[in-house]
């Protein structure tokens, strides 16, 4: 089972813990609106793609199973060359799953997932949102298949602008994923649908952070592409200097 948990801190009070959401995410125990996939209806679909516009109002993943505030948004492209197999966008055995392609089929998805800040835990919604100091992003993966060439950064929208991180991820296989905000250097990323990341990368200062996330990207040759992601939490500064954690997605 999986649970949305958050923690709230300052330097005089003891780190506390309450269950906010119960992320109990499996295919079997929802009602997803297409065949095999939690995602909300593609806008497009073709012989050879899917695409999921990118958009900050309208839920990307269903909210089809128990929970609150888990609600997942962005935009996703999934295409293919010659046989449409295994094309799933969906929470399943309480993970985050991307898959397309397979045997015969050259196969590629790109996009941005991301928690909203109207759904940020412990009434962070309401106030200033940054990352300084140690704050950081962690995402740990069930998978990531072997033969494809993955691209996953983490996401932020600070004021409006949207960033990812320089650090990125290229290995297949599973881990964990962390960045720490205020030290790294980050690329603006365009959310048209074509997720264009710009060339310069540089520090950003997170001070009105309005939604955090990843970008996915993996394509490969004669085979399938799968990606599933077990937790994502971020930790941030919050109104007057608490630190809290906003997000996670716990398995």
């Amino acid at each position: 089972m999986n649970k949305l948990i958050c923690f709230v801190s300052t330097l005089a009070v003891s780190i506390s813990a309450v269950t906010v959401v119960d992320y109990d995410r499996s295919e079997e125990a929802g009602t997803p609106n297409t065949v095999g996939n939690s995602a909300r209806n593609p806008d497009v679909s073709t012989p050879t793609a899917r695409m999921w516009n990118f958009s900050t109002t309208e839920e990307l993943l269903k909210d089809d199973v128990k929970g609150t505030n888990n609600t997942v948004y962005g935009g996703m492209n999934y295409s293919w060359t010659a046989v449409e197999t295994n094309v799933l966008f969906r929470y399943y055995n309480d993970a985050i799953q991307l898959s397309v392609g397979g045997a015969g089929t050259d196969a590629d998805l790109t996009g941005i997932i991301f928690w909203d800040k109207s759904d940020f835990l412990n009434n962070a919604d309401t106030q200033l949102v940054g990352f300084s100091g140690t704050d950081s992003l962690s995402a740990s993966f069930e998978t990531r298949s072997g033969g494809t060439t993955w691209d996953i950064r983490f996401v932020i929208n600070q004021g409006g602008t949207w960033y990812v991180s320089d650090q990125n991820i290229t290995a297949t296989g599973s881990g964990v994923f962390s960045s720490v905000p205020a030290t790294g250097t980050w690329h603006a990323i365009s959310t048209n649908g074509n997720y264009t990341i710009s060339v310069t990368a540089e520090p950003i200062t997170f001070d009105n952070v309005l939604a955090v996330g990843l970008y996915i990207n993996g394509a490969r040759k004669n085979g399938q592409v799968t990606v599933r992601i077990n937790d994502f939490i971020a930790d941030a500064t919050v109104g007057s200097g608490r630190t809290l954690r906003l997000v996670i997605m716990h398995q």
